[in-house]
Formats: structure tokens, sequence, C-alpha cells
């Protein structure tokens, strides 16, 4: 008599009309089956290639080295960073002359500047 969303989730309650839409009451929040599925590593074990790989986001990460940026963001001065990461999905909605402007190497001034716009330098408390 219930009806579930990925086997986790009830509606509770449905049909709610909007003006731009229906919405249905659930009991839990779904969690996309790559974040549910996968085994949480630990923080101090990843470092950012290995981070780009396991969560999926390796184009974004081959756009950071195609930019040049890679070293930038290595260096312990520009550490710690927050980083808007597009997933591959995202990257592939693209349209394609947009996609093969991204990498082609006349624009990478171009890249780096849309790269650099997905990235927040943290600021550090540098008094003792």
């Amino acid at each position: 008599g219930s009806v579930w969303i990925n086997n986790r989730s009830v509606v509770v309650k449905s049909d709610y009309t909007t003006s731009n839409g229906i919405i249905h009451h659930i009991d839990t929040l779904l969690t996309p089956y790559r974040l549910q599925d996968k085994p949480q590593l630990e923080s101090k074990t990843m470092n950012f290639s290995t981070a780009a790989t396991f969560y999926g986001y390796g184009r974004f990460y081959k756009l950071i080295e195609d930019s040049g940026l890679l070293p930038v963001l290595q260096m312990p001065i520009h550490q710690p960073f927050t980083i808007f990461w597009p997933t591959d999905k995202a990257l592939d909605s693209l349209p394609r002359e947009r996609r093969h402007w991204l990498v082609n190497p006349d624009h990478r001034d171009q890249l780096a500047a849309t790269v650099k716009a997905h990235i927040i330098r943290n600021s550090r408390d540098n008094e003792t």
C-alpha cells in the first residue's frame, strides 16, 4: 500500500499541486546512489586527485590540470581552499562547442579564469 523511493523513503502524502510543479512529502532525505554506496574515506588519507577520482569529478580535475592551476593549488600558501566541483555529468551536458572550447589550448587563460571562479581561498588565522 505504500510508495517507496529507492527502497529507502516512503511517500507520506502526495500530490500537493503548486503553480510550477507537484510536491510529494517523503519521510527521509534521498541520497544519490554514488554517495550512499561508496564507503567513506578519511579526508586525511585522500588528496585532491584521489578525491576527484573517488567521487567522480575527473573531467573538472582534468580542466584544473589543463589550466595550469594544479601546481598553484598544491602550494601550502593557497591552502586550505573550497572548490565547487561540477560533476562529469554536468560538464557532459554543456553544448558540444563549449566542451571543445574548454579543452582548446588556445583558451588556456580563459579556462584558468573559469576554473578560478569555482575556487574560494579560505582565510587562515595567522595569529598565535
